[in-house]
């Protein structure tokens, strides 16, 4: 089976799709307290590598193999989701950047994941008995 087909594709979706909705919810809640929308720049950035982390780790912890590219693939559809939102629009530098560490919190999310399987299954062989 070539790797396109085993890749978790519906949960990339919707791991990315619920990564946005999570940051529309951050920004429509700052934007109703007093000065939220002045904090929105430095929320923003950490608002999406979080996100995306959540999203990476939530698919790669179904996925099985490859956790860091499905990781990297919520990232990029989120980013590709906001582009999609906002391609008429200019936006500010920061928002632009914020969007490429989206790919950095996703793959993120799908290393910390492997991280975890690769502890478990060290912990697993040392106490499986032998023989």
């Amino acid at each position: 089976m070539s790797t396109i087909t085993q890749m978790r594709w519906l949960r990339i979706i919707v791991g990315a799709v619920l990564a946005e909705v999570a940051l529309f919810a951050v920004v429509v809640a700052l934007n109703f307290l007093p000065n939220g929308a002045a904090a929105l720049p430095y929320i923003v950035v950490p608002a999406c590598v979080l996100a995306t982390f959540a999203g990476g780790r939530w698919v790669a912890r179904a996925a099985g193999q490859r956790l860091v590219l499905h990781g990297l693939l919520v990232g990029a559809l989120a980013a590709l989701i906001y582009g999609a939102l906002t391609w008429k629009t200019a936006i500010p530098t920061v928002y632009v950047v914020a969007n490429w560490l989206k790919l950095a919190g996703g793959a993120a999310g799908g290393y910390a994941e492997a991280l975890k399987n690769r502890a478990h299954t060290a912990a697993n062989a040392r106490t499986a008995p032998e023989g």
